[in-house]
């Protein structure tokens, strides 16, 4: 009994040691990504961007994250500890908030929205290009010309300035927020970000709790790097929807379905990618039929309104919905896959390989639908399985859809910290790869980014899951690890 007690204080003490030497060792990674960041200024020709410097260092922040919440991430016993957690993370968060956004743009778009809607205009009724040219189908309204001359650079910097918004109504209330904060301020978009995610932190700690599961587990979320990338320095804004989509499956775990699809709806009013989830919190309503179709007619109650924007604006050529949903297609894996096969295919039939994209959408349209009904359709026998299968169905999505940014990742994090997988880990570690493109691009190297990065990225991933799925792995901790509470 001694021997096995001094065993299990000699493993914790040595999590603690690699959790603390980690913790340091990210927080030098992070500020050096900040101290490099102004070489990656707008006016700085992208050909000199010290991109290969950056992917180094996010790799290495990667792996430091990846050993960690491996070995240490549920070895936290002591309120101590946990503060250090959450005040290291909070660390990293603060030292990149003023830092120069690398090698992304798409907050120029969040603050000309947010101009535009605080100025009562729709953001969907003209994009930055009708604004900038004055051919808009309608006269372009005196108010939005003189908005665009205030802005400076910033509605010159738009990218696919052709295209109207993509946004969401409740994503553009956050653009809002942020311009009353301070107008054209990337500080004050960043401040907004920082709300939502210590929310999102505050909705984890309440769900560790309420599983029992140890509170220390909240570090898979709080310092994975990645996520401070894209959300403090780039400024994406896929934490906004967070703390709706966890209020809303702390409300299912609490048997409150209609709040729960009230919260959840509105995390679509962020981005859209919450949508897969809804069958999942509508699948305990399937034996009560009244309940079930109440929470479907608050749904669409909510929804419509929601879309409306979208419709009213028109969805053409212009929309930057459809084009979306038409075109995009960047750091592809299975996708990739999908549309050369559906060109063989089409050149065999004598049928013009060109449909290939399309066909490829189609299926994998059909292949997530088939997926979230079969997760959805089996029974939650405890309250932790309703996270392993949300993890499961955007784990899904995130893999199979044609655009697999580094910032969309970040979707699965929340649900990382209560179900973690090694596979979904590991991508911390290697789609910092993506940024390869932007040193590959201006050298005339873009092929070897579509044909050799894009699978030195995901291979390891698939070949893991694959291994998991096999040996029915469900949890990346040793069971010798774990604290006996």
């Amino acid at each position: 009994m001694l021997v096995k007690s001094w065993v299990r204080s000699f493993l914790i003490g040595k999590a603690k040691w690699l959790l603390g030497l980690g913790g340091i060792l990210l927080i030098v990674a992070t500020t050096v990504i900040t101290l490099i960041s102004p070489r990656f200024a707008l006016d700085t020709p992208l050909i000199k961007h010290p991109v290969i410097l950056l992917v180094s260092l996010m790799i290495f922040s990667g792996i430091t994250y990846f050993v960690i919440s491996y070995r240490s991430a549920n070895l936290i016993s002591s309120k101590g500890l946990l503060i250090f957690t959450i005040t290291l993370g909070l660390a990293l968060r603060i030292v990149t908030i003023f830092s120069t956004p690398i090698l992304e743009d798409d907050y120029f778009r969040y603050l000309w929205d947010g101009a535009v809607t605080s100025k009562v205009y729709s953001p969907y009724e003209y994009s930055p290009e009708q604004i900038l040219n004055g051919n808009g189908a309608k006269a372009i309204p005196f108010a939005l010309k003189n908005l665009a001359k205030e802005s400076g650079e910033i509605i010159h910097q738009i990218n696919h300035p052709q295209l109207k918004t993509i946004y969401p109504p409740i994503a553009q209330s956050a653009f809002v927020i942020a311009h009353w904060l301070k107008p054209w301020s990337v500080l004050s978009w960043r401040i907004v970000l920082l709300f939502f995610d210590i929310i999102t932190l505050i909705l984890l700690l309440k769900i560790l709790r309420t599983l029992n599961l140890p509170n220390s587990a909240v570090l898979v979320y709080w310092w994975n790097p990645l996520l401070v990338k894209e959300t403090f320095n780039s400024g994406h804004l896929d934490v906004i929807a967070f703390p709706f989509v966890l209020g809303a499956l702390l409300l299912s775990l609490r048997k409150n379905y209609l709040w729960s699809v009230v919260l959840l709806t509105l995390s679509i009013g962020v981005k859209l990618w919450p949508m897969v989830l809804i069958p999942l919190v509508l699948r305990p309503l399937t034996k009560k039929p009244k309940l079930l179709l109440s929470a479907i007619g608050l749904f669409f109650l909510i929804l419509v309104p929601l879309m409306i924007p979208y419709y009213t604006t028109g969805i053409n050529e212009s929309s930057g919905l459809l084009a979306f949903g038409q075109s995009w297609q960047n750091n592809d894996s299975i996708f990739k896959i999908l549309v050369w096969g559906s060109q063989l295919i089409l050149e065999m039939l004598g049928k013009h390989p060109g449909d290939g994209q399309f066909i490829a959408r189609i299926l994998v349209f059909i292949l997530i639908i088939a997926w979230i009904s079969y997760v959805s359709s089996q029974d939650i026998n405890e309250p932790k399985e309703l996270f392993e299968k949300s993890l499961l169905i955007i784990a899904a999505v995130f893999l199979l859809i044609p655009t697999q940014y580094p910032w969309y990742y970040s979707w699965m994090l929340p649900f990382l910290a209560v179900a973690p997988r090694p596979s979904l880990l590991l991508l911390t570690l290697v789609l910092p790869l993506y940024y390869l493109r932007y040193y590959l691009e201006p050298r005339g190297m873009l092929a070897y980014f579509n044909y050799l990065v894009v699978w030195i990225e995901f291979v390891p991933v698939w070949i893991l899951l694959i291994v998991e799925w096999r040996s029915e792995t469900k949890t990346i901790l040793p069971e010798q690890l774990r604290i006996v509470t």
